[in-house]
């Protein structure tokens, strides 16, 4: 771009420029003469004196602090570009979208003076302040741009050369400039591409910076070869959340929509991850909305400091108040990892709230948009079990659904699948969850075709599932699979916030007026000193009969169940029966609120539809609509 300096055409377009003319069309380049006209109409002069006026003395502190975020990403390649430039002749900067200078890498030679000067943090080298200058071209432009001598507006410009590459940030706007400039001694500058690919570099790093992303290198498919270097940022859930912008034009993408990675490809974030992290090639080859064929691989970026980029702010892990406060820091563990797809396991007895703990996950995991589906692989009769999971075609055995039935495995798409007890799951059966588990597709009972399926997994199980693999009752292989992260879950006797879980419970429950219930002192000294095989579930369903029972809505050592409240004495029933015909009595209120509808009664106990009708078998209980 670089025209010489001094020469008839150059001098000629200069006397036009100072005189308001008209330029001809080839006096000097497009960039320039678009630059030009700018400048002439907010009125600047190329007499105009703005480069080395003074610059107040705190401006460069200012500065660094504002841009801190960004500057820890760009200094390191700008050094990377200082080192490769004879450190003599040229000054590199980070300009900000202002055009203001931030930061300058310089020697402290006295030949180096001018460039010192011009390039001082606080001197503004913008188009409004200063006309044509390389970072104001770049900017305008949106592209890599090199201004020399007479090409920059201002007279006292002239002596420089500039090459100047703008710097994007992870959605898409302009965040500033890459700039090196030397004292311009005639002829072409040709660093232009250096500073290009050190714009994209920092790009590339604050892509990276993004909170709680995961990054994948996109690049065309040429012979399988890997060519180019875009870079996507995706939430934990596959939503793109930042590019660089060569990952924008192989999108076809200007700027960076909050657009699903399925949208994008035509294939779910969470397959492509899983065959990604377990593939022996670590590519996968997808196309594009318009057809491209573009390769996917993991980005191998590293270094990640500490200081988070001005994007969105790293968000608190939420609290769960499920558990007690002392596992507080493994739930958040469990949580980290759950929000990368790494599979769940739950272990303990029943009632310690595995599935609760299982629904907290999902409220705030990846796929939380999505249905959570639960599966009690212990109350599913084994003849029924196969078509629950899997779903089943038209015609495909006597008494099928004459329109077939999707499974629970495919209705979990895009959802969290909880299979609880798992370590009841019938042997049989295991092989076929495993691989739908790494495959991530389904075969419904009596059909050939497969359909997809992707979820979030967590498993519970009050078994001993290494154990059960030791002696052959469990799959070794489905073990590895569903084994990502495990958590014991404490039983309610060894929880150390017993009267917090006798709080939420209560919380719960509601009295006719609309309040809930509460307890005396020697109740609750009563629950405190029993033992609870049942757990957090017996608990429940004591104080919900209790409150049942009680007036005025305090519950007091008679409303208690006679296990519990006459604790001294011969009980006039088992306790195991007592605790049947609370739980008894507490389907029959759920019914009756939902009007016989199973699945809402189903959902307000917080227990599977199948347990309930179970349960309704045992019981006797007939729902009535």
């Amino acid at each position: 771009m670089a025209s010489e300096w001094g020469g008839n055409r150059m001098d000629l377009a200069r006397r036009l420029l100072a005189e308001g003319c008209a330029l001809p069309d080839d006096a000097v380049p497009s960039v320039v003469a678009r630059s030009w006209a700018r400048s002439l109409r907010i009125g600047r002069s190329i007499r105009d004196k703005v480069i080395f006026n003074p610059v107040a003395g705190t401006a460069r502190k200012q500065l660094e602090e504002q841009h801190h975020a960004v500057l820890v990403r760009a200094l390191p390649k700008l050094e990377c570009l200082a080192a490769m430039l004879d450190q003599d002749e040229w000054a590199v900067s980070f300009i900000d979208g202002s055009g203001t200078v931030v930061s300058t890498l310089r020697p402290d030679y006295p030949r180096f003076r001018g460039l010192k000067m011009a390039f001082r943090p606080g001197v503004n080298l913008g188009e409004s302040a200063a006309g044509t200058t390389g970072p104001a071209c770049a900017m305008a432009e949106e592209r890599t741009v090199v201004i020399s001598g007479h090409e920059h507006f201002l007279d006292e410009a002239a002596q420089f050369t500039c090459s100047s590459a703008p710097i994007f940030d992870p959605q898409g706007g302009l965040l500033g400039v890459v700039n090196a400039s030397r004292h311009y001694l005639g002829g072409p500058a040709g660093v232009a591409a250096a500073v290009e690919e050190t714009s994209h570099h920092i790009e590339a790093g604050l892509i990276e910076a993004i909170p709680d992303s995961i990054c994948l290198d996109v690049s065309l498919a040429l012979a399988n070869c890997v060519t180019g270097a875009g870079v996507l940022a995706l939430s934990q859930d596959g939503v793109l959340v930042g590019s660089n912008r060569q990952a924008r034009d192989l999108l076809c993408m200007e700027r960076v929509l909050r657009a699903e990675f399925a949208d994008l490809f035509g294939v779910r974030f969470g397959i492509v991850l899983d065959r990604l992290r377990t593939g022996t090639s670590g590519l996968l080859t997808l196309r594009n909305r318009e057809g491209l064929l573009l390769c996917i691989r993991m980005h191998a970026g590293t270094d990640r400091p500490e200081a988070a980029i001005a994007l969105p702010r790293r968000e608190e892990l939420p609290r769960c108040d499920l558990l007690p406060p002392e596992l507080e820091p493994k739930v958040q563990g469990l949580l980290k990892a759950f929000r990368r797809d790494v599979p769940i396991l739950l272990n303990g007895r029943t009632g310690t709230g595995k599935e609760e703990l299982a629904k907290w996950l999902h409220a705030h995991g990846p796929r939380a948009r999505g249905p959570f589906i639960a599966i009690n692989c212990a109350s599913i009769p084994a003849a029924l079990i196969e078509s629950e999971l899997f779903g089943y075609e038209p015609g495909a055995f006597t008494g099928a659904a004459p329109k077939g039935m999707v499974g629970k495995l495919q209705q979990a798409d895009g959802g969290t699948l909880f299979l609880d007890e798992l370590g009841d799951m019938p042997y049989e059966l295991q092989s076929r969850l495993l691989r739908v588990l790494q495959e991530r597709k389904v075969c419904r009972v009596g059909g050939a075709h497969e359909y997809g399926t992707d979820f979030s997994l967590v498993s519970a199980t009050h078994r001993d599932l290494r154990a059960m693999v030791q002696c052959g009752a469990f799959r070794e292989d489905l073990f590895y699979r569903v084994l990502g992260l495990r958590l014991g879950l404490p039983d309610l006797n060894g929880r150390s916030d017993f009267l917090c879980v006798v709080d939420r419970i209560l919380a719960t429950i509601r009295l006719p007026n609309g309040n809930a219930p509460r307890l005396t002192a020697k109740a609750l000294q009563i629950l405190q000193d029993c033992d609870w095989p049942g757990n957090i579930r017996q608990l429940a369903q004591v104080l919900k009969v209790a409150a049942a029972v009680c007036p005025h809505g305090v519950i007091d050592v008679p409303h208690l169940a006679a296990d519990l409240s006459d604790r001294g004495a011969a009980p006039p029933e088992s306790p195991a029966r007592a605790l049947d015909a609370a739980e008894a009595l507490v389907i029959r209120e759920a019914l009756a609120r939902h009007r016989g509808n199973v699945s809402a009664a189903a959902k307000d106990l917080s227990i599977a539809r199948a347990t309930l009708y179970k349960k309704l078998r045992d019981y006797r209980i007939r729902p009535v609509r």
